[in-house]
């Protein structure tokens, strides 16, 4: 599952061998990785799970998923007084269906002990999001059209909804939804673009030899609080949608979360 993670962190065990093997301080430094499991309130989602009607958000809604991807940035290590002590800048793409985008290394070389916090954008804040500024997110087709304000999307999640019908006798209806988190911009330029990426402060932690930190995203709490979605109105054309997307804003503050 992690054939590329697992190599590198070999890499990287190797080189520690060997340095100490000079009297060197290598072993007080540590390699750190970051990996994303997901879950719908608990249950765990995996790409086996694609396609099927596992889930039920709070509007009641039956739900599948079919396409699980986003952007993560501005890994940041902060020491016990709040200073910054080490920055990933560059984006990654989580994709479900990838079993190898699923952990990567963020650093290497990171002193063994204690820290403040641990953060990372969701997205990308504004000053980093230009089309055609990252080649591995360009390959991924994430562009948005600069009609609608340009930049990348900061995640893609797509799969169908049952609609319900009065006639028993009638089969319900299955309908495609594209929930789509991007910055907000008022394609009528009343209102100034807003920077919907999200900074998630996952807390302290401890760094030991060859740190793997896991982070968990519910997907469920992307339609639940603090704004209960409901697919039959937001279903699709969220990208241009700028109150759709303040509510997904305001509904990813608590998704993810650190498993410790």
């Amino acid at each position: 599952m992690k054939n590329s993670f697992i190599i590198l962190l070999a890499l990287l065990l190797c080189s520690c061998a060997e340095d100490s093997d000079d009297n060197s301080t290598a072993s007080y430094f540590a390699f750190v990785g970051l990996e994303f499991t997901h879950n719908w309130d608990g249950a765990p989602i995996n790409n086996s799970d694609f396609n099927q009607f596992k889930y039920t958000n709070n509007n009641g809604e039956s739900m599948s998923i079919s396409k699980l991807r986003y952007v993560i940035s501005d890994v940041t290590l902060y020491d016990e007084d709040n200073n910054i002590k080490n920055i990933y800048t560059y984006p990654n793409l989580v994709d479900v269906s990838d079993a190898n985008s699923l952990s990567f290394g963020v650093f290497d070389s990171i002193p063994i002990g204690n820290y403040g916090n641990i953060s990372f954008r969701f997205g990308l804040k504004d000053s980093q999001n230009v089309s055609g500024f990252y080649t591995n997110l360009d390959s991924e087709d994430l562009n948005i059209p600069n009609n609608f304000g340009g930049g990348y999307y900061y995640m893609q999640l797509e799969g169908q909804y049952f609609v319900p019908t009065a006639n028993d006798s009638i089969d319900a209806v299955e309908i495609d939804y594209q929930f789509y988190t991007n910055r907000a911009v008022d394609t009528t330029h009343i209102q100034p673009s807003r920077d919907t990426s999200i900074k998630i402060d996952l807390g302290p932690t401890t760094i030991t030899d060859n740190k793997i930190l896991t982070i968990k995203m519910n997907v469920a709490e992307w339609f639940k609080n603090p704004n209960t979605w409901d697919l039959d109105v937001l279903h699709s054309d969220l990208t241009p949608n700028y109150n759709a997307q303040i509510m997904m804003n305001e509904n990813g503050q608590n998704v993810f979360s650190l498993d410790n």
